[in-house]
Order: structure tokens, then C-alpha cells, then sequence
């Protein structure tokens, strides 16, 4: 039907008019496409002019009854999908657009509440969109704004969206299954894989699961979830058997010190995330017994077999600015610690049975007491540590306090002590190790520079003679390091054995100690050549080769314990000895080499053996030779023999002396020569002396 008006015609298209019974129902739509087209457009529309016309869908009022519904479809493709249906406002071309509104009818207004239940199947991923769109992403306070997931879900749904001024919040409520789903939980930077589970979900229960499956960290994993009200939010718990691969672990957490443990063990784990309320600060509690796992560190962090058991716990309580961390080894250590951005700030590591008790977490600080120390083996693992992750070295440098703890047994590069006190601290470029022993006091310094060899500086080292044999018997090159000692005071049977300055060199199978200089007993010994030590021979030895120099050798030869047959000065002996086992095996009577020697003014006296605490050496009692040969030799030995000089050589085997080069002491108008043998052992001598 066409109307004309001033104001355009207009144009009614309706379906036939009924007074007994219902009209004509009234269909606009384009012709039929061909099999490959798309169908036209429907398009509604007023024409152009200064104001556009409206276009009004509506159902007429019915008299005495409801009106009808109005619907808005779009059709369907015999294989592909529906189109969209929308609702857009038009845009005048001199004006702003028209406005869509809906219209809510009076019963609307009148309800308390809309109840929208729908079944739901997807993807995980529609799962995770779902807990970040409002209000759901409000009521887990978002805590999955960072997820992704792929696999199916499917479920049911429930919500109850309040009209009225009450302020009661959105209610949600889900129950559904997951099956064979991925979730990447991207703030947690952790992945699960094959994951199943039914849950159930409601925004004022929480989140409850009876049995959730999936892989995580190289294992498989069962979780139960469960959620109960505390104060004015919810507390959702997460316990979690299972297998946890330490390779993996490693690649999750990131942490420096986890490259030195290996293997697979089972643990248990509650995770409990509180949302909802005014304090929430998660937390996690794990324990395994380790079996497994080894852990190649010195002892007492040591686990060299893996199918050992030691009882592990760790709990970590996590707030806004971090999280403290508490860990327990029994028997062994534990500790509480204060970690912000993944480091650790500070807090107390305690060796032995006793329990932590932290007064500050300014800095970190280690205590106790444990069985056994291995020096070598902690310098070797720091320099490890260091290679492994030197920012990480260096920050935990940076907050350590001091490391202080009581040692049973000390090893000392193959000496061992008896309860040593042991410090640690961090110096510019240094660790300094500080030892205090009955036996040993001295300090350790390990440079940061690994090109730098560790440095002993020792104060006094007192060592005993064992009836057993060499010191260092066992010691191989491997077990040392590159070391600069400095003993100012050697002491060996409570006898004291001067001031020693040394380099150790470990090559593959020898030692090579370079720079040897000692001051023994007014004797001062300095290494030509470096002393070679080959303690992996099936007859260790050791060899020597440099000079010793005596400034006055009657006070040298009494410091020894012999009798003063001999005066003078500036002596000095060169040549190279050898003896059995390490440099510390040395004994007279095991010696094999040769030394010459020269000797500047002196005399030889009759010497006085009559103190029981000093032995007569035989090679210079010249009364008691003369007496044997029945020689008057009063005139040269009454006030002694001066000489000027004195020269000549000798060799040495096992227990014997024997001159090589006649010995020649030349004095003003006098001259002594002997050649000959000393039996060490026994003192015993066979002599050719000569008098002129």
C-alpha cells in the first residue's frame, strides 16, 4: 500500500488482514543464489534527506493478548556456517549517528536476578577466556591472566546476575571435564601436559577437583584440589604426588646451584593460594626422602648414592615484595632464607641438628657444626659455582655476612685436623677461609681471577710423625690444586722446622713444587730446579735439587742436635737428593744423591758431646779418629784447626755417606784432607785423614 503526503509517500507491506483469525505472516528475502553464489542482501532503509526516516521492526499490539516476538535470524548454508546477525545505528550525513536501544518490558524491571544455565563444549583455551572475562576474572582475583591451554572441556555452566540494589556479586557456578588438555600457565612459567580432571567450580566454594592427572617437570603428577571459605575469601589447597625430574626443575626455576644435582625422585607438595580476602599470600610445602637424586657437592651437602634416603622439607611463604623460604635436611642442615626478584637477601643457614633462629634477614649468615670439611673439594666447587653462574656467585658473595662453623675433622690438602674452628668471609676479589686449630692456625684465600692460585698463608703447622708411614700417603695429583703456601712456622714433633714459601703445580700424574725457599735451623734451602714429587709411581718418590746455605753452622749443627765439631761461616752446599714417598717423608736415612760443597773461615774443634741432648757426629770427632790411628794431633786440635776455606763432595745411598772429591780444609801453613765413609744409623766411620 503507497500513501502520498507532503512529506513523501510512504509504503505498507504486511501480510493479509484476518478479523476472525490470526494474519498472514509477512517473509522478505532475496531470491535463491546459484550452487556456488551468495545470496543477495536484505537491506531496510529510509530514504536521504535532512533528517532520516526510522526504520521500525515491531510486532502490532493485540487486543486482549500478548504481543508477538520479534527474531532476528540468519540462515544457514547447506555446508558452510551462519552469518551474523547485528544491530547498527545508521550515520546521518549532516548529523551524528542514531542510537540502538533496547527495550526491557515491566517484568524486567520486577526481577530480582536473571538465571542463565547453559552447557558448554570447547577448547581449554575458551575455558581460560572465560575465567578472564568480567565478573569471573574479578571473583579468582585474575589469577589466570596469563594462561593458554589447548584440548577439550566440556561442562556445564551457571550464573546468577543480581537486578536489584542489593550488592551481591555475580554468582558463578561450573562443573565440567577436561581431557587430554596443554595448559601453559604463563605467570608460573610452567606447563602441564595430558591433563585430566573433573572439577567444579562455584565463586563462593572455589575451585575443587578429586583427581586431576597430567605430566609436569618430566613426571607424571596427581593433584587433588579443594577450596574452603576463610574470612572473607577462599582458600583454594593443591595437593600433589608424583615424580619430579631434576634436569627439569632445573630448566623452570633457573637456580645456579641445582646444576650440581641429578636425577629423578618422588615428592609431595601442598600449594595453597587464598584470593578473595584482605591478606593473600600463598604458599608451598614440599617434602621428598630424595631417593633418586644425587647431589655432587662436598660434604656435608653431599648425596653420592642415589638410592640413599634423607629426609627433605621445604616450605616458602610468598607476599607482595617476595617470599621466605624455609628448608630442613634431617641430620644434616636447614636453614631460612629471604629471597626478593629470585635472590636471596639473607637469612640463616644452620649445619647440624640444631634449628635455625633468625633475628634479621639483612644479610646472610651460615652456622653450626658438622663432622668432616674437605678443603680442596670447597675451593674446586666454588670455582665451579662460579663458572656455572659468576652473577650468581657474586650476588650471594655480596650478601653473605660470614660462614662460621666447628669441624671434626679438618682436611687440609691431605692433612687432616681435629676440631678446627672454620670461617668464611668475602674480601674484595677473595674468599678467606680463617682456620684455628691446636695444630693449625692460618687463612685460605681464593681469588675470583681462576688464572690465580689459591693462596695458604699459615701462621704455625704443627705435624706429628705417624708410626704408619708417610703423611700423604693416598695423596695423588688430583686431589691438590694450584697453591702458593707460606708457613712462617713449621713445627714437626713439637721440634720447630723454620719458615717455608712454596708453589704447588698438580700436573696430570706428578707435583711440581717450584719457588721452594725455607729457613730451617739456620739453614736456608732454595730449590734450583722445581722439587718433583710422583706420588702415582708403584714407588713413590721425590727429588730434590737446589742449594743450602749455612751463615754459621756450629748454631746449625747444634739446632740439629750434634755436637759443635765444626765453626764457620758462609757455607753452601749444592746438589739434588732423593728419598722415598712425598716431600714430607724425609729421612736421613733414606736419602740418595750427592752434594758438593765449599765453606768459607772456620776451625775444628774437639766437640763436646757430653750433654745427653745433643749426638756426637762422627765425621768430625777428629780426637776420637787420632786416638784409633794412635796420632798425636794435640798441637792441631788444642785450640782447634783454623782453615781459610774448606771444599769437597759426598754421596749419599740409603744409611750411608760416602766422599766422592777428598774433603780439604785449608788453614795458615796447615792443611787437612780425609776421605771416606759415615754409616748413619750406627755413626760409625772409615776415614783416610791427612795432616800437613
Amino acid at each position: 500500500t503507497t500513501t502520498a503526503s507532503a512529506d513523501g509517500g510512504s509504503t505498507t507491506i504486511s501480510g493479509g488482514y484476518s478479523s476472525a483469525s490470526n494474519s498472514g505472516d509477512l517473509t522478505l528475502r532475496t531470491a535463491n543464489s546459484g550452487s556456488s553464489g551468495t545470496s543477495g542482501d536484505v537491506t531496510l532503509s529510509t530514504g536521504t534527506g535532512t533528517t532520516s526516516g526510522a526504520v521500525a521492526i515491531s510486532t502490532s499490539a493485540a487486543t486482549g493478548g500478548s504481543g508477538g516476538p520479534i527474531t532476528l535470524a540468519v540462515g544457514q548454508g547447506d555446508t558452510g556456517t551462519g552469518g551474523s546477525a547485528s544491530l547498527t545505528a545508521g550515520r546521518s550525513t549532516g548529523g551524528a549517528g542514531g542510537a540502538v536501544s533496547t527495550f526491557n518490558p515491566s517484568w524486567v524491571e520486577a526481577a530480582d536476578q536473571i538465571q542463565i544455565d547453559v552447557n558448554f563444549e570447547g577448547v581449554v583455551r575458551d575455558l581460560v577466556d572465560a575465567l578472564n572475562t568480567k565478573p569471573v576474572a574479578d571473583a579468582v582475583n585474575d589469577f589466570a591472566d596469563d594462561w593458554d591451554g589447548a584440548g577439550s572441556v566440556s561442562g556445564k555452566l551457571a550464573l546468577e546476575v543480581p537486578l536489584d540494589a542489593s550488592g551481591k556479586s555475580i554468582s558463578v557456578q561450573t562443573k565440567g571435564t577436561i581431557q587430554g588438555a596443554t595448559l601453559e600457565m604463563g605467570n608460573f612459567d610452567l606447563v602441564l601436559t595430558d591433563l585430566t580432571s573433573d572439577f567444579h567450580y562455584s565463586s563462593d566454594k572455589g575451585l575443587t577437583a578429586p583427581c586431576a592427572q597430567f605430566r609436569m617437570l618430566g613426571g607424571p603428577i596427581t593433584a587433588v584440589i579443594s577450596s574452603e571459605a576463610a574470612g572473607a575469601g577462599v582458600v583454594t589447597s593443591v595437593g600433589i604426588e608424583g615424580i619430579v625430574n631434576l634436569a627439569a626443575l632445573q630448566g623452570w626455576l633457573n637456580l645456579s646451584v641445582l646444576n650440581f644435582v641429578g636425577g629423578s625422585a618422588d615428592f609431595q607438595a601442598m600449594i595453597q593460594v587464598p584470593y578473595g580476602g584482605r591478606v593473600n599470600q600463598p604458599s608451598i610445602e614440599v617434602s621428598s626422602m630424595l631417593e633418586g637424586v644425587t647431589i655432587s657437592m662436598p660434604p656435608p651437602l653431599s648425596k653420592v648414592r642415589a638410592n640413599s634416603k634423607q629426609d627433605f622439607r621445604l616450605m616458602q611463604l610468598f607476599d607482595e615484595s617476595g617470599s621466605e623460604l624455609s628448608f630442613e635436611v634431617r641430620n644434616g642442615f636447614s636453614g631460612m632464607l629471604r629471597l626478593e626478584d629470585e635472590q636471596v637477601i639473607g637469612g640463616l643457614v644452620r649445619l647440624g641438628d640444631t634449628q635455625p633462629q633468625v633475628g634479621a634477614f639483612d644479610a646472610l649468615r651460615v652456622e653450626g657444626e658438622t663432622d668432616y670439611v674437605g678443603a680442596e673439594e670447597w675451593i674446586e666447587f666454588i670455582e665451579a659455582f662460579e663458572a656455572v653462574s659468576a652473577e650468581d656467585a657474586a650476588a650471594f658473595r655480596d650478601r653473605l655476612d660470614y660462614v662460621a662453623i666447628n669441624v671434626g675433622t679438618l682436611d687440609f690438602f691431605g692433612l687432616e685436623f681435629s676440631d678446627a674452628s672454620l670461617s668464611v668471609t668475602a674480601d674484595v676479589d677473595y674468599w678467606v677461609f680463617d682456620v684455628i686449630d691446636d695444630e693449625l692456625k692460618g687463612q685460605i684465600r681464593l681469588s675470583d681471577d681462576p688464572s690465580t692460585p689459591v693462596e695458604a698463608l699459615i701462621d704455625y703447622l704443627a705435624l706429628t710423625s705417624e708410626d704408619d708411614g708417610d703423611p700423604l700417603q693416598g695423596v695423588q695429583s688430583e686431589d691438590l690444586v694450584p697453591i702458593h703456601v707460606d708457613v712462617r712456622s713449621l713445627i714437626l714433633d713439637e721440634e720447630d722446622y723454620g719458615q717455608w714459601m712454596f708453589d704447588v703445580s698438580p700436573g696430570e700424574s706428578t707435583v711440581l713444587i717450584e719457588n721452594l725457599v725455607a729457613n730451617v735451623k739456620g739453614m736456608v734451602i732454595a730449590g734450583s730446579a722445581p722439587l718433583y714429587w710422583d706420588p702415582s709411581s708403584d714407588l713413590p718418590f721425590t727429588k730434590f735439587e737446589g742449594s743450602i746455605d749455612i751463615a754459621d753452622v756450629k748454631s746449625s749443627l747444634e739446632a740439629w742436635g750434634f755436637a759443635a765439631g765444626l765453626e764457620g761461616t758462609d757455607f753452601s752446599f749444592n746438589g739434588s737428593l732423593e728419598w722415598p714417598g712425598s716431600p714430607l717423608n724425609i729421612d736421613e736415612n733414606d736419602l740418595t744423591g750427592s752434594l758438593g760443597f765449599t765453606g768459607g773461615k772456620g776451625r775444628i774443634v774437639q766437640a763436646d758431646a757430653s750433654s745427653g741432648a745433643l749426638k756426637l757426629l762422627g765425621i768430625f770427632d777428629f780426637a776420637e779418629i787420632a786416638q784409633r790411628l794412635s796420632l798425636d794431633l794435640a798441637n792441631v786440635l788444642g785450640d782447634g784447626h783454623a782453615f781459610n776455606a774448606m771444599q769437597g763432595s759426598f754421596s749419599m745411598t740409603p744409611g750411608l755417606i760416602k766422599t766422592n772429591e777428598p774433603i780439604v780444609m785449608s788453614g795458615p801453613g796447615s792443611q787437612l784432607t780425609f776421605a771416606g765413609d759415615l754409616s748413619l744409623p750406627s755413626e760409625e766411620t772409615d776415614y783416610d785423614l791427612g795432616a800437613t
